[in-house]
């Protein structure tokens, strides 16, 4: 079950700590796209991070906000449809090999 929290002049939703509120209040359309891919990589039980939702084949659009990305894996986790795999290097190119979350479904 979530919390209420105040965050930043709104209100916030929380499941085990994590905000998800953009996830869930925000723009459904984008996370509904984002949902369904998170879910199909869940799926191969492979590693993932979460720009890998951005890619052929799923290709999801860049998200309103940038906190969308933290939002909808914090939701996916929150669901136990993903698990914290370890950290890589992002394949984002603009991270420059900045470290990042790995996850992996948890059926793998």
């Amino acid at each position: 079950a979530g919390a209420q929290e105040q965050g930043g002049g709104r209100m916030t939703t929380t499941y085990d700590g994590d905000l998800i509120s953009y996830a869930t209040d925000g723009d459904q359309w984008w996370s509904a796209k984002a949902m369904a891919a998170i879910k199909a990589l869940a799926a191969t039980g492979e590693p993932f991070t979460v720009y890998a939702i951005t890619q052929d084949p799923y290709g999801v659009d860049e998200p309103p906000h940038a906190n969308y990305f933290g939002s909808i894996v914090s939701l996916a986790k929150a669901q136990g449809l993903i698990k914290i795999a370890g950290y890589l290097p992002s394949p984002r190119p603009t991270r420059k090999g900045g470290v990042c979350r790995a996850w992996i479904g948890t059926a793998a």
